[in-house]
C-alpha cells in the first residue's frame, strides 16, 4: 500500500477511535451479559440466579468471551468496550478489503470513511454489547466467501450464530448469493457451518431446556404492533443516517464485485424484514441495523466508482457524512429521554451508571440473601450480587412462557403479573410499582446512595429487616 493511502487508512482508524470515545458508554443490557459472565467465570456457571438455568441472553459467544476474559482477571465493564473497539476497527479493514477487490484507487477508503463517520457504528462499538464482534464476523464471512474460502466462511457465520441468532440470516444469505453466483450447492460451506452449529444448539437445548432463548419468546407474542414499529424503526434509520441520498446515488450504481452485491442484494431485504417483524429496538442510533451498515457504505463506493465524474464528489460526501454525525451525536447525546420510542444514548448511560450506584449500596448494606425484583435486570443485579426475579421476563423462564404480552416496546411487552409476585416474595420490589401490593404487606422505602440525584425507592415486604430501610 502507498505511503499515502496508508497514511489515510491511519486517519480513518484515528477518526473512527477518536468518535467511539464520544459516546464510551456501558448500556444496562450488557450487565445481563456481565452478571452471567461472572458465574460462568467465578462459580461455573452460565447462570443470572444461580441455580436457575434461563437463557436470558442472545450472545453465547460474547458472554463467554467476556466470561474468560474476567477469569484471567479483566472485568468485564472494561474488556467488553475495547474488545467492542477492535472489532470495529476491523470492521474497517475487511471492509476495506472488500472495496480492493474492484478498486485499486485511493477512493477504496470511501466506504470505511463512511462507516466510521456513521454514529451507530461508533456508539455500538462501545455500549458493552455483542453488536461489533457480530458485525466483524458477518463481514469477515462474506470476505471468506468471496476468496473461495467456503470451510473457513462456514465457520465463522457458525460463529457468528451463536453471538447473535441472526447470524443463521447472514449464513441463508451467504449462501443464497453463492448458489445464484456458482449455480450449484456448495457443500462444502453447508457443512462447514452446519456441523459446528448444530452441535452448539444441541448442547444449548440440552443445557437450558426451549429451543430458543426467552427473548424470542417474549418478543414473538407481540403481533402486527411489532410489525409497525419496526417498520418505524427501519424508516428512522433511513433519515437518520442519510440513507435518502445513498437512494439518490442509486442511479449511478453498477455493481464492481458481483459476489459481495449478490449478497448485498440477498441480505438486505431479508435482514429489514426479520428486523420489522420483531419491532426493532428501543435503543438509541439503531444498533440492530450496525451489521448491515457496511454493506451500505460499500454500495455507496460503488455508486461513486460507476461514473468517472462523480468521483471528484467523494471528500464531500465523506465531510457531509462527517457533518451529519456531529449533528447525531449532539442529539443522542444531548437528550435525556426518548423520541418516538427510541432511548437516547444520553439516557441508556445514565440510567445503568445509576443503577450500578444503586447496586453497590445493595450490596455494601444489604443482607447477602435480599432478594429484589427489578425491571432492568442489568446494571442493578450485576453491582448488587443479589439474587433477582427480571419483571420482565428476559431471565425469567415463567414470564417468558406463560404471561400475555402487555406492551409492544421490544423486549419489555411481558410484565410479572401480581399473583406471581405474591407467589415468588421478592424482599424488596424496584419497578413500577403495583399499588394493590400494600394490601399484601409490603410498603414504601427508599434509598439515597451518594452520587444519585434522587432517592431510589422500591416496596419492601413488611417482615423483613433489611440493613438500614
Amino acid at each position: 500500500m502507498p505511503v499515502l493511502r496508508r497514511a489515510l487508512l491511519l486517519a480513518v482508524v484515528a477518526g473512527f477511535l477518536a468518535h467511539v470515545l464520544v459516546f464510551d458508554f456501558v448500556t444496562d443490557d450488557a450487565y445481563i451479559s456481565f452478571r452471567y459472565a461472572e458465574n460462568l467465570a467465578r462459580q461455573g456457571a452460565l447462570e443470572f440466579n444461580l441455580g436457575e438455568r434461563v437463557e436470558g441472553f442472545t450472545n453465547f459467544l460474547w458472554t463467554v468471551t467476556l466470561g474468560g476474559l474476567l477469569a484471567l482477571g479483566a472485568p468485564p465493564e472494561i474488556s467488553s468496550r475495547v474488545l467492542s473497539a477492535a472489532c470495529g476497527v476491523l470492521t474497517l479493514l475487511l471492509t476495506l478489503r472488500l472495496a480492493r477487490r474492484s478498486d485499486a484507487s485511493p477512493l477504496q477508503l470511501v466506504a470505511p470513511a463512511l462507516l466510521a463517520a456513521l454514529p451507530g457504528f461508533a456508539a455500538w462499538s462501545s455500549g458493552g454489547l455483542e453488536t461489533a464482534l457480530f458485525t466483524a464476523l458477518g463481514v469477515l464471512g462474506v470476505s471468506l466467501v468471496a476468496g473461495d474460502r467456503f470451510v473457513a466462511a462456514g465457520g465463522v457465520f457458525a460463529l457468528s450464530a451463536m453471538t447473535r441468532p441472526e447470524g443463521a440470516l447472514l449464513f441463508a444469505a451467504a449462501a443464497a448469493a453463492e448458489l445464484v453466483h456458482t449455480r450449484r450447492l456448495n457443500l462444502r460451506l453447508y457443512a462447514a457451518f452446519l456441523v459446528p452449529f448444530a452441535a452448539f444448539y444441541a448442547w444449548r437445548f440440552w443445557y437450558f431446556g426451549h429451543p430458543f432463548p426467552n427473548t424470542f419468546y417474549i418478543k414473538a407474542t407481540a403481533g402486527g404492533t411489532s410489525l409497525a414499529r419496526g417498520g418505524r424503526y427501519l424508516l428512522g434509520f433511513v433519515r437518520e443516517s442519510g440513507l435518502w441520498l445513498v437512494a439518490l446515488l442509486l442511479v449511478f450504481y453498477r455493481a464492481r464485485d458481483r459476489r459481495v452485491a449478490l449478497h448485498t442484494c440477498v441480505l438486505l431485504p431479508l435482514y429489514a424484514l426479520y428486523l420489522a417483524s420483531v419491532g426493532g429496538d428501543f435503543m438509541a442510533l439503531h444498533r440492530f441495523l450496525v451489521p448491515v451498515a457496511p454493506y451500505l457504505a460499500l454500495i455507496v463506493h460503488d455508486c461513486l466508482m460507476g461514473r468517472r465524474w462523480l468521483r471528484v464528489a467523494a471528500p464531500a460526501l465523506i465531510a457531509l457524512a462527517v457533518s451529519n454525525a456531529a449533528r447525531v451525536d449532539r442529539a443522542t447525546l444531548g437528550f435525556f429521554g426518548a423520541r418516538d420510542g427510541i432511548d437516547s444514548i444520553a439516557y441508556l448511560r445514565k440510567f445503568a451508571d445509576d443503577r450500578v450506584i444503586i447496586g453497590r449500596w445493595m450490596r455494601e448494606n444489604l443482607p447477602a440473601d435480599t432478594y429484589i425484583a427489578v425491571g432492568g435486570a442489568g446494571a442493578l443485579p450485576y453491582a448488587s450480587g443479589l439474587r433477582t426475579l427480571d419483571s420482565f421476563g428476559l431471565t425469567d423462564s415463567h414470564i417468558a412462557h406463560h404471561v400475555r404480552p402487555a406492551g409492544d416496546r421490544p423486549g419489555h411487552q411481558k410484565i410479572a403479573p401480581l399473583q406471581y409476585l405474591l407467589e415468588r416474595k421478592p424482599d424488596l420490589i424496584c419497578f413500577p410499582q403495583i399499588a394493590a401490593l400494600k394490601q399484601h404487606g409490603y410498603r414504601n422505602v427508599c434509598m439515597r446512595p451518594p452520587g444519585l440525584d434522587a432517592p431510589y425507592c422500591c416496596l419492601m415486604r413488611g417482615d423483613r429487616k433489611l440493613g438500614p430501610l
